[in-house]
């Protein structure tokens, strides 16, 4: 892979109507494919800044996928609502969100739940699949999920609401800004930037023994998330690294 490819990329999806989502879901997939096959050492050719400049892009590009498929599921569960005593994955239509829900299995092994009373997910998105599969597995928490976008805000509220999840609430609220104390398990999402910022508001705001997952892109993911696993705050470490996702390019890292 070169830069020629990128730029070309570049080039068309940001010639691309910013309010058509079919033009840019046709072009974004298809080179979601060709980016598939790029061997994992590609970026070695490319210059710092030229990465940079791609990086920034093609993560917002990201944000925008995954916002079109998470407003489109979240179209749909509000449609159906929830019937009967199934869990809030057997509501969840497309694979595409199903594996997004599925990506935080790991969070049981490493994470103890059995001391956690209150968590927080920063960056939960219109389809806050993260919260589902915790509110799933463990009702008893209280969960906050907090998005800087208010139509993301909006849409996840909407589908808390339809679902009957009430042990969830969605807030319209900066993670580098929310107060953190008081609460026992912090999820950092992959598309949140930027996470150190975040991180640095953790450090200073939560509980010495609050227990914190920062999502981070790996390989070829780092075109497509902001990576912060060797940019971490003076407070933190990584403990463990999750299991790897190949649908999304990212794991968990469990940070002490």
């Amino acid at each position: 892979m070169n830069t020629s490819v990128l730029l070309d990329y570049h080039q068309r999806l940001s010639s691309i109507d910013i309010n058509n989502d079919r033009n840019f879901i046709s072009i974004y997939e298809e080179f979601l494919r060709d980016f598939s096959k790029f061997n994992v050492n590609a970026f070695d050719r490319i210059e710092e800044s030229d990465f940079l400049y791609y990086a920034e892009f093609f993560t917002n590009c990201q944000k925008r996928y995954l916002s079109i498929h998470e407003r489109e599921s979240v179209k749909i569960l509000l449609e159906t609502g929830k019937k009967g005593n199934c869990s809030l994955r057997d509501l969840l239509v497309f694979p595409f969100v199903k594996n997004s829900y599925d990506r935080v299995r790991d969070l049981s092994m490493k994470i103890d739940f059995t001391r956690c009373r209150r968590a927080v997910m920063v960056g939960c998105g219109a389809l806050p699949t993260t919260l589902f599969w915790l509110y799933d597995h463990y009702p008893a928490i209280d969960y906050i999920g907090l998005d800087v976008d208010a139509e993301c805000v909006a849409l996840a509220s909407q589908a808390v609401s339809a679902l009957n999840a009430t042990g969830i609430q969605i807030l319209n609220q900066d993670g580098a800004e929310y107060d953190f104390s008081g609460v026992d398990f912090i999820f950092v999402a992959n598309q949140v930037t930027p996470k150190k910022a975040v991180l640095e508001r953790i450090a200073v705001t939560s509980d010495i023994d609050a227990q914190v997952v920062v999502r981070n892109p790996i390989n070829l993911g780092n075109l497509l998330a902001e990576c912060i696993q060797n940019n971490l705050p003076p407070r933190f470490s990584v403990q463990h690294q999750g299991n790897v996702s190949q649908a999304f390019l990212s794991m968990n890292l469990f940070l002490n």
